[in-house]
């Protein structure tokens, strides 16, 4: 019976409100999933071709972001599917949850939740409460641990619970600060929980959740186990606040240990292994490659501080090198063999207590992950620190020591990155573009992926009721707009770029017109959009969109483009269509400019979006000549491009005949026409018969 405990499944439509939909192409350079903590050889390794090295340049491309909950476990990705572990804290009661989210566009196929006690100081929303274990994926089933030991096996497929285990009843096992993610050997699932009497290790039948053994009467840490292979059998290594153990996976009885004691906060890493050397935090080991046995290779000392490099990460070994962050943020250079220090460099990250730097290597270089949420790639040899490039990829959101910071690794899958904050969890594309510049439907995927990202923010802002959340949202928005910006300029020219800054141009002024805060002022990424938009594309057939978009703006280089696209576009239906949108985009200005007269407190917000010289020239407006050219415009429009078709229907001259009467006779001020007709009681009606009296009229039509 499995209590308090339910799975969730969620429609397509209350999906769509929470995810920015997109299809991950296939590519036929190598592929692999993430199913487990430091990926499918629990090593760290990114084994994948394909990846982009200018991170920095062009951006990462976001396929998807969704809300999540408090934790720190890493996704983990596998069989086309997403899952990642978090909690939903509310005092007084709380729940852990596991998501299964599709790879692809990252809907959620199925959640399931259950009922959780933690400790009071837990409600507490600066401390992120939740899940540290990563769960583990095989064989259509995921394995999940939770904060006080609640573990469950359940079918990939829909959510359905297989089994479970209540470790804290079973094993003793308490609330701790840290969880260690959990492995599989064979038929076996290692959990490292620290558990009673002598339960530290136990080992469980993978698919009945039954006991096969259980060891260690020791305390339990951060770092999670690995199993190796060497002395002529496998080695699980454990390493707990009394010391660094080897078991035998398939018994649990011990091969050699090492006394060390190392309170939890600071045994966090996860032990690495490569070619007989072991390395436990900063103390190296060497495997005996005919027996069971270990030996300490250095340092001399076992005080913490020589033994410790980092109490957040995982070093890296390499090239007879380690490469390792420092817990002061520091990233340094080790020799394998002697423990002496190569090189250290201060240019990863903050030099704070509290630093992360999570290594991944890939092909001859490495992605660097900080505890600032960016992602690095850069080129670690002895010779020394050489980055490639660098770009931010999410928000951190846990504070520490007086700033907030992301600890939790990423999972790297199918040319994707996958990393979680406590309150979204992302995925970016890190794939070479190049192929997608003249492949039409990759366009039409980039440009469907633009639109919902952003439509997505556009609905969180109406959603929005405070205002630190708009803030946020407008932040994101802002690290959107520069992404396609810098995309654009990496590919300048081409229709990709077209489409970036456009979208660029249609959401700053979807902000402009439905929001309530200041804008970037004269820097705006819109205005940098619009030059580039002229520089580039200002003789395009797709220049209507940027056109019809800058209709409703209100900057001078919105005007600047509408005129430069009417007078000098070689398709002459592109010039119709931009001159009767310059007419609309002038038109519009007079209001605002009738708007200022009646509301001068506009003033102010004006002068913030613009600048000083936009309202100037605005309030210096002489309306006459605006209305003049504006009519001037439509008529010749109408004349010149009557038959130019609009996308929404109807002409260019027929929208140009319709905006010229509402000026001339619906206006305020303005000569009405004669309006004849039945009123609603069935008597004729002249309008002219009124003169002189408050007649109220409704007009309607029908689509």
């Amino acid at each position: 019976m499995l209590e308090n405990s339910e799975v969730r499944f969620l429609s397509l439509t209350s999906m769509t409100c929470l995810v920015a939909l997109a299809v991950l192409p296939s590519h036929s350079v190598k592929a692999e999933d993430w199913p487990q903590w430091r990926g499918p050889g629990r090593d760290g390794v990114f084994h994948e071709s394909g990846i982009d090295e200018a991170l920095s340049a062009k951006g990462l491309e976001i396929r998807w972001r969704v809300p999540v909950g408090w934790g720190f476990a890493s996704p983990v990705v596998a069989q086309g599917r997403v899952f990642l572990a978090d909690s939903e804290v509310s005092k007084p009661s709380a729940k852990e949850r596991l998501h299964c989210l599709e790879e692809s566009t990252g809907r959620t196929l199925w959640t399931h939740a259950y009922d959780v006690v933690y400790e009071d100081w837990a409600y507490d929303p600066t401390q992120e409460i939740g899940p540290v274990a990563t769960p583990i994926v095989e064989e259509g089933k995921v394995y999940t641990v939770g904060r006080v030991g609640d573990l469950y096996c359940l079918e990939t497929s829909i959510g359905r619970a297989l089994w479970r285990r209540n470790l804290a009843k079973d094993y003793d096992v308490a609330f701790s600060a840290g969880m260690p993610s959990p492995l599989i050997e064979g038929d076996k699932l290692i959990l490292f929980i620290g558990g009673k009497p002598e339960a530290c290790v136990v080992a469980l039948e993978k698919d009945t959740g039954k006991e096969i053994w259980k060891a260690l009467d020791e305390s339990l840490t951060f770092s999670s186990p690995i199993v190796v292979s060497v002395g002529g059998k496998r080695q699980l290594i454990v390493w707990t606040q009394e010391s660094v153990t080897s078991l035998d996976p398939a018994t649990g009885t011990t091969n050699w240990r090492q006394r060390l004691l190392t309170s939890s906060d600071y045994a966090v890493s996860t032990p690495v292994f490569q070619e007989n050397k072991l390395l436990i935090g900063g103390m190296m080991f060497v495997l005996d490659p005919d027996e069971a046995s270990a030996t300490v290779l250095w340092p001399d000392s076992k005080a913490r501080s020589q033994r410790i490099f980092s109490h957040t990460s995982t070093a890296m070994i390499q090239g007879g090198h380690v490469y390792s962050a420092r817990s002061s943020g520091e990233l340094i250079c080790v020799n394998a063999d002697t423990g002496r220090q190569i090189w250290e460099t201060d240019q990863v990250t903050d030099l704070k207590n509290g630093a992360s730097i999570h290594l991944t290597p890939i092909g001859d270089s490495v992605l660097l992950y900080t505890d600032r949420g960016e992602l690095i790639r850069a080129r670690l040899t002895p010779e020394g620190y050489k980055e490639m490039s660098r770009v931010a990829v999410i928000d951190p959101t846990f504070p520490f020591a007086g700033r907030k910071v992301a600890w939790s690794p990423p999972a790297y899958a199918n040319q994707h990155l996958f990393v979680r904050s406590g309150n979204e969890l992302v995925c970016a594309s890190l794939a070479t573009s190049e192929s997608m510049l003249d492949d039409p439907a990759k366009r039409a995927e980039q440009k469907s992926v633009m639109s919902r990202e952003f439509n997505a923010e556009g609905y969180a802002l109406r959603q929005a009721k405070t205002d630190e959340e708009r803030a946020q949202i407008v932040a994101r928005v802002e690290r959107l707009t520069r992404h396609y910006l810098a995309q654009a300029e990496m590919t300048p020219g081409t229709a990709t770029a077209m489409d970036a800054l456009t979208q660029v141009v249609d959401q700053e002024i979807w902000m402009e017109n439905h929001s309530t805060h200041s804008g970037w002022g004269p820097e705006s990424p819109e205005v940098r959009a619009i030059a580039l938009l002229r520089r580039d594309h200002i003789g395009s057939v797709e220049a209507d969109h940027a056109c019809w978009r800058m209709s409703y703006g209100f900057r001078k280089e919105c005007e600047t483009f509408l005129r430069a696209v009417f007078e000098s576009n070689p398709h002459r239906e592109v010039r119709g269509r931009a001159g009767l949108r310059l007419a609309q985009f002038l038109n519009s200005r007079l209001r605002r400019l009738e708007l200022l007269k009646e509301q001068p407190n506009m003033a102010h917000r004006y002068e913030l979006l613009f600048g000083k010289d936009y309202l100037d020239e605005l309030q210096g407006t002489e309306r006459s000549e605006a209305i003049n050219e504006v009519e001037a415009i439509f008529e010749q429009c109408a004349k010149d491009y009557a038959e130019v078709p609009l996308s929404f229907g109807g002409t260019v001259g027929e929208k140009a005949a319709s905006e010229l009467h509402e000026i001339r006779h619906l206006t305020v001020g303005a000569m009405a026409q004669e309006i004849e007709g039945d009123d609603q009681d069935g008597i004729r009606f002249k309008l002219s018969d009124y003169r002189g009296k408050v007649v109220l009229l409704y007009f309607w039509s029908e689509y």
